[in-house]
C-alpha cells in the first residue's frame, strides 16, 4: 500500500488483530483506544482473575485519563448479568490519589457463585442513580437487581471470581 492513509489503516488493523486474542468481550474498542493513548485507562491489581476471594477485602488498582465530571465505581456482576454497584467512602465514587492509584473496600453479603468486578466510569446522572440505589438499599436492607446503568462504561474487569 503506497498511500499514507492506507498504511495507517493497515497499521491500525494490525494492532486490532494483535489485541483481539487477549481482549475480553466488548473490550476491543477500549483496547484500541488505550493503544492509541485515548480515553480512560485503568487496571484492577487485586483481586486477580480466576481466584477465590474473602467476603471482604480491599480492591485496588490504578487509572489515568479520567475526563472531568466523570466518576469511578466498582460494580459486581454475577453470571446472570445482575449488577450491584459497591459503596465508597465518597459520595460520588472512587477517588484516586494524585498518581492515579485507588483502593475501595469490597464486601460481599450474598453468595453470587462465579462473579466479576468491573471498574467503570459514570457520568453525573449515572453516579446520582448509583448513589440513590445504594442509599435506598441501606434504608430498606434490600438492594434491587440492576441490569445495566445508562451513562456507565466499563474501563476494565476481573472475571472468574468466587468466594473462599
Amino acid at each position: 500500500i503506497k498511500s499514507k492513509w492506507g498504511q495507517a489503516l493497515l497499521g491500525l488493523f494490525g494492532v486490532i488483530l494483535l489485541i483481539m486474542p487477549y481482549s475480553r468481550t466488548a473490550a476491543v474498542s477500549r483496547s484500541v483506544a488505550w493503544v492509541l493513548g485515548q480515553g480512560p485507562q485503568g487496571h484492577i491489581e487485586y483481586p486477580l482473575e480466576n481466584t477465590r476471594v474473602p467476603k471482604t477485602f480491599d480492591c485496588h488498582g490504578s487509572v489515568a485519563g479520567i475526563p472531568e465530571g466523570k466518576r469511578l465505581w466498582l460494580i459486581e456482576e454475577d453470571s446472570a448479568h445482575n449488577m450491584w454497584p459497591k459503596d465508597t467512602p465518597f459520595k460520588y465514587g472512587i477517588v484516586p490519589d494524585s498518581s492515579g492509584k485507588w483502593t475501595n473496600y469490597f464486601e460481599e453479603k450474598g453468595n453470587p457463585g462465579i462473579f466479576s468486578i468491573s471498574l467503570v466510569i459514570a457520568d453525573s446522572a449515572a453516579s446520582d442513580q448509583i448513589r440513590e440505589w445504594l442509599e435506598t438499599g441501606k434504608k430498606n436492607g434490600k438492594y434491587s437487581i440492576l441490569r445495566g446503568i445508562p451513562g456507565v462504561s466499563t474501563i476494565t474487569s476481573v472475571t472468574g471470581l468466587a468466594l473462599q
